[in-house]
C-alpha cells in the first residue's frame, strides 16, 4: 500500500485526466465513420442498447463505492487481512446481481423491442439478437464497477488507466472494425462482450497482485456483510433518487409545463456543465479513498489533505466559472448560433452552480469517507419533493429561467448542508480550512462583476472583450499568487520555471 501523500494525489490526478484526454480524441474520429457506417437506424438501436445497459448500473446498489470505502478504511488502521474478505464477498454478491440483471433484461427483450420501442420490421429480428447477445454484458460491467473499486482503494490509479483507456479505445474501435467489414449488430454486441470478458479478467488479476493472498474461505461474517450493506443501501437510496429527480427532473417539468421545443434552450447548456463537471470529478475520484484511509489512520493529516485539495480545486475551477460567467454570450453564439439567445443566461446561471457543486463534492466525498452515508440519503429524501415544488413553482412563473434558477438553489442548499455537517462534526474548522479562501473568492468575484459591467458599458467586440479578459486574468494570478498560495508552494514554481528556463538557454 502506498502511503498517503501530495506526490501521489497530483500524480493519480493527472493519470486520469490524461486517460480522459486520450479517450475524447478516439472519440472524435471515431464516432462520425460509426454513425455513417451503421446508418441511423442501427445506430440508434446501438445507442437505446447502451442507455438500457446504463440502467442497469443501479444494480450496483452503491456497492462499488462500499468496496472502496472499507478496502480504504482496512488499509488505514492495518487490519489488511480484512480485505480478502471484503473483496471476495462484494465480488460474489455482484457476481449474483449482474446474473440477475442478465436475466431479466434477456427475457423482457422481445417485449422491448415489438411492443415498446419503435423499430423498423426488417431490423426487429437483428435488435433482438444485438440485445440477447449483450446481456451478459451487465455482469461484466458490475463487477468491473467493484474490481476498479478495489484499485482505487490501493490508489493504484496507474493500473486502473493502464486497463481502463485499452478498454475504452476498443470501445471505440471495435464498431469501427465491424462497420469496416460489413458485419452486423449481433456481431458487435458479441464482440463488445468478448471484450469486456478479457478485461474484467485482466482487472481480477491486478486485484489479486495488490491484496493479500486471497482464499475461498475469506467469506465476510453476517457482522460484517450487514455494515457494508447498511453503507450501500444508504447510498443507493441517494444515488437513485439523485439520477431520477434532482439531476433530470429539468426538463421533464419544462415539457411539460412550458412546452418541449424549450426543453432544448435548458437542455443544451446543463449538458455541457454536467461535460464539465468531469473537471472536479476526475479528483474526486482520487480523493474518496484517500480521505476513507487518512480516516482510519490519522484524522489530523486527512484535516490537512482536505485543505490541499480544497485549495488547489478552487484554483482549478475558479477560471471555468469565470470563463463560463463573462463569456456566455460568445460560448453561446458561436457554438449555437443566435438562435439559442435563450440560453445565454440560463448557461450563465449553471456556471455559478458548476462552481458551488465542484466544491461540495469534495465535501460530499469527506462526508462518505467517515461513514456518513445515512445523513446524506436523508437530507436526499428531504430536499427531493422541497426541490420538485420550488422547481414547479419557478418555471410557472418566470419560465425556463426559473429552472435554472431552481437548480441553482438546489446546489446553494446541499453545499450548505454538506459544508456545515462537515464543520458540526468536527472534519474541517472554519479557521483552518475555510476562512483562508473566503477573502480571495469575495475578491475574485468583486473583480469579475466590474468586468461584467465594463464589458456591459461599452459596445462588444473583441477589443473589449481581450481588454476585460486580460484584466480579469491578471487579477485572478494575482489574487492566487498573494492569498491561494504559501511561501513554500511559491519557492516550488520558482524552482520550476528556473529549471525550465536553464534547459532552454
Amino acid at each position: 500500500m502506498k502511503s498517503i501523500t501530495g506526490n501521489l494525489l497530483v500524480k493519480n490526478i493527472g493519470l486520469n485526466y490524461i486517460g480522459q484526454a486520450v479517450l475524447f480524441v478516439v472519440f472524435i474520429f471515431t464516432v462520425p465513420y460509426v454513425v455513417k457506417g451503421l446508418g441511423p437506424d442501427r445506430y440508434g438501436i446501438y445507442a437505446i442498447l447502451w442507455t438500457l445497459i446504463g440502467y442497469f448500473t443501479f444494480l450496483e446498489l452503491g456497492i462499488g463505492r462500499a468496496t472502496t470505502k472499507f478496502v480504504a478504511s482496512a488499509l488505514g488502521n492495518g487490519k489488511t487481512e480484512e480485505i480478502p474478505r471484503i473483496v471476495l464477498t462484494v465480488f460474489l454478491i455482484m457476481l449474483g446481481l449482474g446474473i440477475i440483471g442478465t436475466i431479466i433484461f434477456f427475457f423482457i427483450t422481445p417485449y422491448l423491442v415489438d411492443s415498446i420501442f419503435k423499430v423498423p420490421d426488417l431490423l426487429k429480428e437483428e435488435m433482438k439478437s444485438m440485445f440477447i447477445m449483450a446481456s451478459p454484458y451487465i455482469i461484466m460491467l458490475l463487477l468491473q464497477i467493484q474490481l476498479r473499486g478495489v484499485l482505487e482503494a490501493y490508489q493504484r490509479f496507474d493500473l486502473i488507466n493502464f486497463i481502463k483507456i485499452p478498454s475504452q479505445i476498443f470501445t471505440l474501435v471495435i464498431p469501427v472494425i465491424i462497420v469496416a467489414l460489413n458485419g452486423t449488430l449481433p456481431m458487435l454486441a458479441l464482440a463488445l462482450v468478448t471484450k469486456e470478458f478479457v478485461f474484467c479478467l485482466i482487472y481480477m488479476t491486478f486485484c489479486i497482485k495488490v491484496m493479500p493472498p486471497l482464499k475461498v474461505s475469506n467469506l465476510l461474517t453476517l457482522e460484517g456483510l450487514k455494515t457494508i450493506a447498511s453503507y450501500a443501501g444508504w447510498l443507493s437510496i441517494a444515488q437513485i433518487i439523485s439520477a431520477l429527480l434532482l439531476h433530470n427532473l429539468q426538463p421533464f417539468l419544462i415539457g411539460l409545463i412550458l412546452s418541449t421545443t424549450i426543453v432544448t434552450f435548458y437542455s443544451v447548456p446543463y449538458d455541457l456543465v454536467l461535460k464539465l463537471l468531469v473537471i472536479p470529478n476526475n479528483i474526486i475520484v482520487v480523493l474518496f479513498p484517500a480521505f476513507s484511509t487518512l480516516e482510519a489512520a490519522s484524522l489530523d493529516k486527512l484535516g490537512k489533505t482536505f485543505k490541499s485539495a480544497l485549495k488547489y480545486l478552487t484554483i482549478l475551477i475558479l477560471p471555468v466559472s469565470f470563463i463560463g460567467i463573462f463569456f456566455t454570450e460568445e460560448i453561446i453564439t458561436l457554438w449555437l448560433g443566435k438562435d439559442f439567445e435563450m440560453s445565454i443566461n440560463i448557461l450563465r446561471i449553471m456556471m455559478i452552480g458548476f462552481f458551488i457543486m465542484s466544491i461540495e463534492g469534495i465535501f460530499v466525498a469527506l462526508l462518505l469517507a467517515v461513514g456518513r452515508v445515512k445523513e446524506i440519503s436523508l437530507f436526499v429524501l428531504f430536499i427531493a419533493p422541497v426541490y420538485i415544488i420550488i422547481s414547479v413553482t419557478f418555471i410557472k412563473n418566470i419560465g425556463v429561467i426559473g429552472a435554472a434558477f431552481s437548480w441553482l438553489i438546489l446546489r446553494i442548499i446541499s453545499f450548505a448542508f454538506s459544508g456545515g455537517l462537515s464543520w458540526k462534526l468536527g472534519l474541517i474548522k472554519w479557521d483552518v480550512q475555510i476562512k483562508g479562501i473566503l477573502k480571495p473568492l469575495a475578491g475574485l468575484s468583486f473583480f469579475t462583476i466590474c468586468v461584467v459591467i465594463f464589458k456591459s458599458a461599452f459596445q462588444s467586440s473583441w477589443i473589449t472583450i481581450i481588454t476585460a479578459g486580460a484584466f480579469l486574468i491578471i487579477s485572478y494570478l494575482f489574487v492566487i499568487w498573494h492569498y491561494f498560495i504559501d511561501g513554500t508552494e511559491k519557492k516550488g514554481i520558482v524552482n520550476i520555471i528556473k529549471s525550465i528556463s536553464y534547459r532552454n538557454m
